[in-house]
């Protein structure tokens, strides 16, 4: 059963994440939220407080201070301030990743909150280039997770990684993975399915893995790939396809929001591509918000073996798991040749969508509370 009072601290950017479903399921469950919203990236100026009230927004307001270029600092004595004058009697206080958990765990020491989730999104061993902030960023994370009451990994790799040293877990080690929101009316107004890349255009994002094979593919002059998004790399990855004459088969459709993608997903008969690349330990530690958003709208994927979702998608027949160029030139070919293919693993995507609803997680993981707090 959802706690009747919920203390929620997190960071965010301006994309949809974890955080944004989690508060938008809460809303549903008539329970006392109050949020605080810290910015991500500097992705906007200043942290937020939301109280809700049976669903509904009561109080909203924007904390103004001079330690604004102080960010983690600031952060976390906003935390604490707003502890200490919001919380209410038996407070449940879930803090997203370590800074926020840590904030949670020392208010509940002084007596403030019954108990503290520290939901973990996130992870990589070198989370900051400096040692030094580092190895201070992870003695947090350990401490958050010795002491906190519960734990919510996204993966079954995070949950395993606190089964060792040096973490001493006393609390409920649980697995809650990120989710979707099930697509109800898609209408596919293309024949010929397209290949859609949805993310950040950096180096480090494998893009670059579809426009070298692309050349290669007999009928390429029948393939239309759509990159969504931008980032560091999109100069350079414009330049690469204008010098390979590919500007008739690949388009960048710029930044959408969250609900403009997916419209636009619901629409489009595509195949969603997804190139994690193993050197971003948060790819293999976390779990791809994105390649569920394609599932739910219908569309099988293709991408690597880095997240550990992949061996879900080959199980279910829903996508393709590539290792090389080759791979996924052979894999491309297949699966746009063979319409019955690509309809049985477009069917079999909104299947195993269906299991991870966000409501059905959260509905789950809340089970673990035994009764109102």
């Amino acid at each position: 059963m959802v706690p009747k009072n919920i203390f929620l601290v997190s960071h965010n950017s301006n994309t949809f994440g974890t955080t944004h479903a989690l508060v938008e399921y809460l809303k549903t469950r008539n329970c006392n939220l109050v949020y605080i919203q810290h910015p991500l990236n500097k992705s906007f100026k200043s942290s937020s407080y939301s109280e809700f009230k049976n669903g509904k927004i009561s109080k909203n307001k924007t904390f103004n201070t001079i330690l604004n270029n102080f960010s983690l600092v600031k952060d976390f004595l906003l935390n604490i301030h707003t502890g200490f004058k919001y919380h209410r009697k038996n407070d449940i206080y879930i803090g997203v990743n370590p800074l926020n958990a840590f904030s949670g765990i020392l208010l509940k020491k002084l007596g403030f909150f019954q108990e503290v989730i520290y939901y973990s999104v996130d992870y990589s061993p070198k989370r900051y280039n400096n040692s030094l902030i580092n190895n201070i960023y992870h003695k947090i994370e350990v401490f958050c997770a010795n002491n906190a009451d519960y734990i919510w990994n996204v993966t079954n790799r995070m949950a395993k990684l606190r089964e060792r040293k040096p973490f001493k877990i006393k609390g409920n080690n649980l697995i809650v993975p990120n989710g979707c929101y099930i697509q109800k009316k898609l209408q596919k107004t293309n024949t010929f399915p397209k290949l859609i890349y949805v993310g950040v255009i950096n180096k480090g994002k494998g893009i670059q893995s579809l426009i070298k094979i692309l050349p290669l593919l007999e009928k390429k002059d029948n393939i239309e790939i759509q990159i969504i998004g931008t980032g560091l790399y999109e100069e350079e990855i414009k330049r690469i396809v204008k010098d390979k004459k590919l500007e008739r088969n690949i388009f960048f459709l710029g930044l959408k929001s969250h609900k403009e993608v997916i419209e636009h997903l619901s629409v489009v008969k595509g195949i969603g591509f997804s190139p994690y690349t193993s050197d971003d330990s948060h790819s293999y530690y976390g779990d791809s918000l994105k390649i569920k958003e394609y599932l739910s709208c219908g569309l099988p994927v293709i991408t690597t073996n880095v997240v550990e979702f992949t061996d879900n998608i080959i199980k279910n027949k829903c996508g393709f798991c590539f290792r090389s160029n080759d791979d996924l030139k052979n894999i491309i070919t297949k699966i746009l040749s063979n319409g019955e293919i690509f309809d049985q693993y477009s069917r079999n995507a909104l299947k195993l969508a269906q299991k991870y609803e966000w409501n059905r997680i959260y509905d789950n993981t809340f089970s673990h509370f035994n009764g109102e707090k």
